[in-house]
């Protein structure tokens, strides 16, 4: 799969497959590993990034951010990252565009307590000088036991069960 998208988008192949489309092939890629288990196709996904970026020495995230635009790059940037990412991208997107509190509260009570500290980590790299534990007090001021259990969530850890897994 690496080799057919570099034969396409690739910056200084001569020998170029113009008979398809890097929308097409993107969306090859992601389409060719709906047929597996989503766990087994986000490892897909990041074993075929690594390995472009090794072997072409080409981030495909910011080739997606150069040369797409609007839906369609939202759509292959989100098809493209982790489990954790995507979690991390509907919680910033959820809080900028509705800023309601059960954006983050759907998000983290589905989560594990581990998965959680790699969001809050995630997160407050992305939006700077927003934590996400600042968000949560400042829409939380009017309901104090709700803040204390999120809080309390984001500070604590969980037992690992099945039942949280699905």
């Amino acid at each position: 799969e690496c080799i057919n998208l570099h034969n396409i988008i690739g910056i200084f192949t001569t020998n170029k497959n113009k008979s398809i489309s890097k929308e097409m092939a993107f969306a090859q890629l992601i389409c060719n590993s709906q047929t597996q288990q989503r766990q087994s196709v986000n490892r897909k996904r990041q074993a075929v990034k690594e390995y472009y970026k090794k072997k072409y020495m080409v981030n495909l995230d910011h080739y997606i951010n150069m040369n797409f635009k609007g839906i369609f790059k939202r759509m292959l940037l989100y098809a493209m990252s982790t489990d954790i990412e995507r979690q991390e991208y509907l919680l910033r997107v959820g809080l900028k565009k509705m800023d309601d509190i059960n954006v983050i509260i759907q998000v983290l009570c589905n989560l594990e307590s581990d998965d959680i500290q790699k969001l809050i980590e995630l997160h407050d790299k992305a939006m700077f000088r927003k934590s996400l534990k600042s968000q949560v007090r400042k829409l939380t001021t009017d309901n104090l036991k709700l803040r204390a259990f999120l809080m309390n969530i984001m500070d604590g850890s969980r037992v690992r069960t099945e039942s949280l897994n699905g």
